[in-house]
């Protein structure tokens, strides 16, 4: 009895494998897979604590390129390192892109900056959505910041507030 059932369980396990594909699998077969919240990657989201003495203006943005990645990541560290709050640091660029949100400094903790929604239709529209404190926050200078990863795309990338 006892080898019936375990031959069930290796029998369901081998029945239940995935036949999901990363998104550089799919990118190296040539397709191009509409880009959605459920292959966007998080890789980091947080507050720059520098005053903006980083330089980085309120932005929404692509990053395309290793160059533009490093120098992203340079200005961002300017003040206080960011690298260990960065689940990605090594970016395939042939596959993937970066997408990075930056809102204003503001003189408060307790706000944020995020992607609520991914539109796939003639161009990628990215649906981003601000939130401040509900009451009393911290008084300290902040940064919210977003950076996620997605399949790179020959499609026009789009930002737009949602309120």
């Amino acid at each position: 009895m006892k080898k019936v059932i375990l031959a069930l369980v290796a029998i369901l396990t081998l029945a239940c494998n995935s036949n999901k594909k990363s998104m550089s699998q799919e990118k190296s077969e040539g397709q191009e897979k509409a880009i959605s919240q459920e292959n966007m990657a998080l890789i980091s989201q947080g507050d720059l604590h520098g005053s903006g003495e980083e330089g980085i203006e309120a932005q929404q943005t692509v990053v395309k390129s290793e160059l533009q990645w490093n120098e992203l990541l340079r200005k961002m560290g300017t003040v206080n390192p960011v690298d260990g709050n960065l689940l990605e640091t090594k970016i395939d660029f042939s596959k993937n892109y970066a997408i990075a949100l930056f809102d204003q400094v503001k003189g408060s903790g307790g706000h944020s900056i995020f992607i609520e929604n991914v539109v796939t239709g003639e161009n990628i529209t990215v649906k981003y959505k601000k939130t401040s404190p509900d009451g009393l926050a911290t008084s300290v200078m902040t940064q919210p910041y977003y950076i996620a990863l997605i399949p790179k795309t020959d499609k026009k990338i789009v930002f737009e507030e949602v309120k």
